[in-house]
């Protein structure tokens, strides 16, 4: 009887160790796929860039540039050094030129 019963508390605590171990599996799974949805390089690969100053600090706005004049901008797939153009580039922008619009629109049934 006592063979039995000990052979039966074993599959039962085989059972829950497995139970258990699965459990702490999804858990992981289920925290890893978080963690990698709120990597910021899954933002990058959906198109966006992060901008930095030449001193490495993170630059989320344009006022943010200041005065600096060297940066880098980093893709997902590396990242490039670039050089920060005065606000206004030196340079007025020129103006758009104007869409003429046709003298009369014709209807969708005219």
């Amino acid at each position: 009887a006592l063979r039995e019963r000990a052979t039966s508390l074993s599959k039962r605590t085989a059972t829950t160790a497995a139970f258990a171990q699965r459990e702490r599996v999804a858990r992981l799974q289920s925290a890893s796929r978080l963690l990698e949805g709120l990597s910021h390089q899954n933002v990058l690969a959906r198109g966006f860039a992060l901008v930095r100053g030449g001193d490495g600090a993170l630059l989320r706005r344009a006022a943010d540039v200041g005065d600096r004049k060297t940066g880098e901008i980093q893709f997902v797939d590396g990242a490039r050094s670039v050089e920060f153009a005065a606000e206004d580039g030196g340079k007025k922008s020129p103006a758009a030129p104007k869409k003429s619009r046709p003298a009369r629109q014709q209807g969708l049934f005219d």
